[in-house]
């Protein structure tokens, strides 16, 4: 048996390539009509983001199915609930650790600047005051957004005083585990994203693509 973390329309595929496999898949999502959650074998209620629930239904499964793979595919926020399960099970997966620097948008910028990647001007703030002495510096317009959210939830481009006053506590309650926030530089231009895999210390590029985006 395999757990996938995540029962969406996005974790589908994966579902469906894991049966073909032969193998039988325990779902964990928050709901039980969406696609994926239908689509597996066995579905379970419960918070992706909450990791001690899910271990203890993957455990609880494990006791009589032999679950030989905790993983995800399309959600971030599962990224570090996956880690922490096949860590806690001795199963094959990224860290803890890593999985934190890659879903954690202010450690993320960090991590470029050590390795001089170019990023843009950013700071974590708590509070309007902070975010005005940022804005003094490099005027509107400016982004906010989630230290580790999913799909541009709580992520807003600020044109002025009054669209910020709004959207502070917005995007504060889309940084789960965090009472801060990550404000950036806006820069204008073409986004593109790169889906690559690296093995021991080895990288690949497997696709680019330039991104859609919904505003």
């Amino acid at each position: 048996m395999i757990c996938v973390i995540g029962g969406g329309e996005w974790q589908k595929p994966l579902i469906e390539a894991i049966q073909k496999k032969g193998y039988q898949v325990l779902c964990i999502n928050l709901y039980s009509t969406t696609e994926g959650s239908k689509l597996a074998d066995y579905c379970e209620i419960a918070d992706i983001k909450d990791k001690q629930s899910c271990l203890k239904i993957v455990k609880r499964y494990n006791d009589k199915n032999n679950i030989i793979a905790v993983m995800s595919d399309q959600t971030d926020i599962a990224v570090n609930t996956v880690a922490y399960i096949n860590e806690s099970l001795g199963l094959y997966g990224i860290s803890s650790d890593i999985a934190d620097k890659f879903t954690d948008k202010y450690k993320m910028r960090q991590g470029a600047d050590k390795v001089s990647v170019k990023n843009p001007l950013y700071k974590l703030v708590r509070n309007k005051k902070q975010i005005c002495d940022f804005i003094s510096k490099v005027n509107f317009p400016i982004v906010i957004k989630p230290r580790n959210s999913q799909s541009s939830r709580g992520v807003f481009i600020i044109e002025n005083f009054q669209d910020l006053d709004s959207k502070i506590q917005l995007s504060l309650n889309e940084s789960i585990g965090y009472d801060d926030i990550l404000i950036e530089e806006f820069i204008d231009g073409v986004e593109y994203t790169v889906e690559g895999i690296s093995i021991d210390g080895s990288n690949r590029t497997l696709a680019y693509s330039q991104k859609k985006t919904l505003r």
